[in-house]
């Protein structure tokens, strides 16, 4: 950063030698003019760029910690809440935490499941990814009174699916 910084120095002392007022100010404005270029190009780096890039990659948990959050306050139990994994989607625990739960990491395994040895009993949510198309089919299968809904995420591409199970 120093030797960065280096030709700054320089300019300012050379702009230092010319007659008194006329160099103080020039030199004033010099510093103020590049101090306000570095505020303006990393503002926009930072707040625009970057924040845009970030909220593109991430998945949105927070919603979905959200259905899980309003399906447990209206009456569901966090044992009948599952996240249906899928390659590289958004991570189970992350949906806990946004839930409130720190140690829900509910997830379903269709492999593993069968309707008739399903231990939990009551109302059940799945969050699937909405290309997971074979694990929906699944739960159809397993639990046909359950209803299908498209989350519609305000961020483009974030979409999810929600499958409840009275």
């Amino acid at each position: 950063m120093l030797v960065a910084a280096l030709p700054l120095v320089l300019v300012i002392t050379r702009i230092r030698e010319l007659p008194q007022n006329i160099g103080k100010l020039a030199a004033v404005v010099v510093i103020i003019s590049l101090t306000a270029a570095a505020i303006l190009y990393n503002y926009n780096w930072y707040f625009v760029d970057y924040d845009a890039g970030i909220r593109r990659s991430l998945w949105n948990s927070s919603e979905m910690g959200m259905e899980l959050r309003d399906f447990v306050e209206s009456g569901g139990e966090w044992a009948n809440a599952f996240h249906v994994p899928y390659p590289h989607w958004v991570d189970t625990r992350n949906i806990g935490i946004n839930a409130g739960s720190i140690r829900w990491a509910n997830t379903f395994f269709d492999d593993n499941w069968d309707a008739d040895n399903s231990y939990p009993t009551g109302p059940k949510l799945f969050l699937l990814f909405p290309e997971d198309a074979k694990s929906l089919r699944r739960l159809m299968w397993l639990y046909p009174r359950g209803q299908t809904e498209l989350y519609d995420s305000p961020r483009e591409g974030k979409d999810f699916i929600i499958y409840r199970v009275p």
